[in-house]
């Protein structure tokens, strides 16, 4: 997750959307999952994408609701 969050500090969201892919496949179900999934909505976000990252940011929320990283998806699940 740190690789990919400065990924996309700098930038480079095509590094980070391959280094989360890569981090689905190899641990689909690890303890950093949520971690993960709000890091893959922020490249969405990133990406222009923003369509796919309400979506991804309420399946999230409705999947997770006592979630503390909700918080931080708020402002993707404004209307715009």
């Amino acid at each position: 997750l740190t690789e990919a969050r400065a990924e996309l500090r700098r930038g480079d969201v095509s590094a980070a959307q391959a280094t989360l892919g890569r981090m689905q496949i190899s641990m689909p179900n690890g303890v950093l999952g949520q971690e993960r999934e709000v890091l893959a909505i922020e490249v969405l976000a990133a990406e222009g994408k923003t369509d796919a990252a309400r979506r991804r940011a309420r399946a999230f929320v409705e999947a997770h609701p006592e979630s503390p990283h909700n918080a931080k998806l708020g402002r993707f699940l404004d209307d715009p």
